[in-house]
């Protein structure tokens, strides 16, 4: 599966948030360090498991729970329609 993130949507960095609002539907949305971090680098297309690939060597974290918190990161953006 390919991911990247939604061009309509802004995005300002807020203290060591990174808030974000989908101006169509007018819905905020913000994101911790690490989740700004997934946010930067689904800025072009990128598939989960490279993603997951590049967030493992960032940080210490098993693959199978790098998989379960991205996916359910990922899954949730696309709800709140910030995923391209």
């Amino acid at each position: 599966m390919t991911v990247v993130r939604s061009s309509d949507v802004m995005a300002s960095a807020v203290d060591n948030e990174l808030v974000m609002m989908d101006i169509e539907r007018g819905v905020y949305y913000s994101l911790d360090q690490i989740g700004t971090d997934i946010w930067n680098r689904i800025a072009e297309p990128v598939t989960v498991a490279d993603l997951c690939a590049q967030l493992m060597q960032q940080y210490e974290v098993d693959p199978a729970t790098c998989e379960a918190d991205v996916l359910a990161l990922l899954n949730d953006m696309a709800h709140n329609g910030l995923l391209g």
